[in-house]
């Protein structure tokens, strides 16, 4: 078995890096979008604003004016325009429109005055706030403290008492502030001189600002170390205030607080992140502690109830949309620039060069061999259309592999009309494999066409293959699949996977004269490798191993797409099943025969792909799953970037099925959101390969009138 030396490569790997670059363009530029689909998600989504139809609603109505009680605004939405729930009116990463600040104050407000709550403070969330907001809350009538606090708040920082900063912005009422106000101003700034209406700014506020119970809502019993911990720190604090946060309101913390509250340093207990679906038992208990106690009581309310997620769920939303970028947009992109470019600069310059049938100095024999299982409702139509071609110079072998139907005796009667017709019987069904050695063995063409009976050749399939044969280094040339059932959806799907990757990685491998797969529809291979190469059955997908043995012998791969083999595609579920597990296990199988072929570029792609099925497979199931989970919150935030997605699938599928030669398919571009569905389908049996693979399981599929057992 020698290897040739190729002399001539092809050109079109020199067009890869263009298209690289316009898929990286495309990709970079796909990769801002977030940054504008947040803030429209977020400022379009429909906030259900607190009222007195709602429990929470009507119990603030009750307990405002309680004389331990003050509730405060923690906002409107809690949340920045780019969706970042840590704040809302500061962040690094974004610039917050005045017209923002101003929007969610006055809302804010607006909601108080509907449940008639009068005396209040306001609030905002985070540990930051701009500038902005003071101004903006004195233009409203709140009296505003600036300055700083020791605070032990937890952070990514640290966990422990530090300068902070501190803002206390008052409701005033009818102009100045109410007797709870001023008790309120007195306990947190004790320093704090009421002159007329206003208050002497920027003083060192000498309280400390403590909060012990962050993530407690996940304590499971009272030997948790931080229980202690919070105990020791809270008797070397002196705390003036202690804030704590709704979700950790728990047996836990209710018990520190007991212990709290014993502290005559402690004069204000702050619950922040009361939402519509808070347990009001819970905030009795706080508002009976305080009056057990003698301590203020401060509800920290978000007056909104705004559609949202888990903060994970949107995170995951994000990073599956950069790994679908990388994995998805950038490889597609890059293909389809990359065929288009392949196909008007250097194929039609191909076409105009090669050699057209009736100009070749001889028309060289091609033989056709048709291996054949119980084939009888369709071998006599693939026999017809084999002898039909417009070439002329062709023989047809049937090798009928122990059929059990009528498909031997109508081979057989065209064996008797025909003289360029040949039938050859195995006794017994022995594999595709077997049936297309023994018809090569037989064969007598210099160029032996293997071909399926359930596929049939357009009439010039011949005469737009054998030209390419002119070039003694061309080993083998493969055409367009195409699917002949088209009718019902699934294989309409079909039609749209098998054009859109025979025209784009198909076509580009074959730029480069090195086409990984030959499909066993319908390929060309020259006599002189076929007679000295078995078609092995050591896989399941034979044609995959017999083109990489011809790679592995130094010859050229081509693809010629206007040579259509119309096939018949499963139309049902178990059949595709069946077909994908035996194509997908085969090429594994394959590419573990030939570990030559581990540095080659196309199949590390192909490698690839198989690595990146668990990723790509669960980033799809996981939108479906999340919008089970979530509902139309989930939809609400994950649409917007379908919108694009199916955009882009819908592009770069059009343009090369209009390219497709007989009747431009673009109209199945529009099954792109059903095309995803299959994907994920796809994806999931791709993964359940490459596991069965790893672990030695293998899988079975039926293969002809067989039941194979892959390892």
């Amino acid at each position: 078995m020698y290897k040739k030396k190729r002399k001539n490569r092809e050109k079109g790997n020199s067009l890869l890096p263009i298209a690289l670059v316009i898929g990286l363009v495309i990709t970079i530029g796909f990769s801002f979008l977030p940054k504008i689909i947040d803030p429209w998600v977020n400022a379009n989504l429909v906030k259900e604003e607190l009222s007195r139809d709602m429990p929470l609603g009507r119990y603030l109505s009750n307990v405002w004016d309680e004389p331990n009680v003050i509730v405060a605004l923690h906002g409107y939405s809690h949340t920045t325009p780019n969706g970042d729930d840590g704040a809302e009116f500061y962040s690094e990463g974004e610039e917050i429109p005045t017209s923002y600040i101003e929007d969610h104050v006055e809302r804010a407000m607006m909601v108080f005055n509907s449940l008639g709550i009068k005396e209040y403070l306001f609030e905002p969330p985070g540990f930051a706030w701009d500038e902005r907001l003071v101004e903006i809350l004195e233009e409203k009538g709140f009296t505003v403290l600036e300055g700083e606090v020791h605070g032990r708040i937890p952070t990514k920082v640290a966990y422990s008492v530090r300068p902070m900063r501190f803002i206390l912005a008052i409701r005033k009422l009818n102009g100045s502030l109410g007797s709870k106000g001023k008790e309120i101003l007195n306990v947190l700034s004790p320093k704090a001189q009421t002159v007329g209406e206003t208050v002497e700014k920027n003083l060192m506020i000498e309280i400390v600002d403590a909060e012990y119970t962050w993530n407690w809502r996940y304590m499971t019993d009272f030997d948790d170390l931080r229980y202690e911990e919070a105990l020791r720190n809270l008797k070397s604090d002196n705390p003036t205030r202690i804030i704590l946060h709704y979700p950790d309101l728990n047996e836990f913390t209710k018990s520190f607080l007991e212990e709290a509250v014993k502290m005559s340093s402690v004069k204000i207990i702050r619950c922040d992140d009361i939402k519509s679906d808070s347990d009001l038992s819970k905030i009795d208990w706080l508002i009976d502690l305080g009056k057990r106690n003698n301590v203020f009581i401060e509800l920290v309310v978000v007056p909104t109830v705004v559609p949202s997620i888990a903060p994970w769920a949107r995170t995951l939303i994000h990073v599956s949309w950069y790994l679908f970028l990388w994995t998805v947009v950038l490889p597609t992109v890059t293909f389809v620039m990359w065929f288009l470019f392949g196909w008007y600069f250097i194929r039609r310059k191909k076409l105009k060069s090669l050699k057209k049938v009736e100009e070749l100095e001889r028309k060289p024999l091609v033989s056709i061999i048709l291996p054949a299982y119980n084939e009888e409702k369709i071998i006599g139509d693939a026999i017809e259309r084999a002898i039909s071609q417009d070439y002329g110079n062709v023989e047809v072998i049937v090798v009928d592999d122990g059929s059990t139907d009528r498909t031997r005796e109508i081979a057989e009667s065209y064996a008797k009309k025909y003289d360029n017709v040949k039938l050859i019987t195995n006794g017994k069904n022995r594999g595709k494999p077997l049936a297309l050695n023994i018809g090569t063995k037989a064969a007598k063409g210099e160029i032996i066409l293997h071909t399926d009976s359930d596929s049939y050749l357009c009439p010039d399939f011949l005469s737009r293959i054998v030209p390419y044969f002119e070039d003694p280094e061309v080993g083998a040339i493969t055409c367009l699949v195409s699917v002949d059932n088209g009718g019902n959806l699934l294989t309409k799907l079909q039609q749209m996977e098998y054009i859109y990757e025979q025209l784009t990685a198909r076509f580009c491998q074959s730029l480069s004269g090195d086409v990984l797969i030959c499909p066993g529809a319908a390929s060309a291979f020259r006599a002189e490798y076929a007679k000295n190469s078995l078609v092995s059955d050591r896989t399941v997908a034979e044609d995959a191993d017999y083109t990489f043995e011809a790679r592995r012998r130094g010859w050229k791969v081509l693809q010629e797409p206007d040579a259509v083999s119309f096939t018949e595609a499963p139309e049902n579920l178990k059949e595709l099943t069946n077909q994908r597990l035996r194509w997908l296990y085969g090429v594994l199988q394959t590419i573990r025969e030939h570990r030559w072929s581990w540095r080659d570029g196309w199949v590390l792609w192909a490698w690839l792909g198989y690595f990146l099925s668990p990723l790509i497979f669960g980033m799809l199931i996981s939108i479906p799953i999340l919008a089970l989970l979530y509902g139309n919150y989930y939809l609400a935030y994950f649409i917007p970037y379908l919108v694009p997605t199916f955009l882009l699938f819908g592009v770069t599928r059009w343009i090369p099925l209009h390219h497709y030669r007989y009747g431009k398919q673009g109209r199945l571009a529009w099954l792109a959101p059903l095309y995803w569905l299959y994907n994920v389908y796809l994806s999931g049996l791709t993964l359940y390969c490459f596991i069965s693979w790893l672990t030695g399981k293998g899988v079975k599929v039926r293969y002809g009138g067989r039941v194979i057992h892959a390892v």
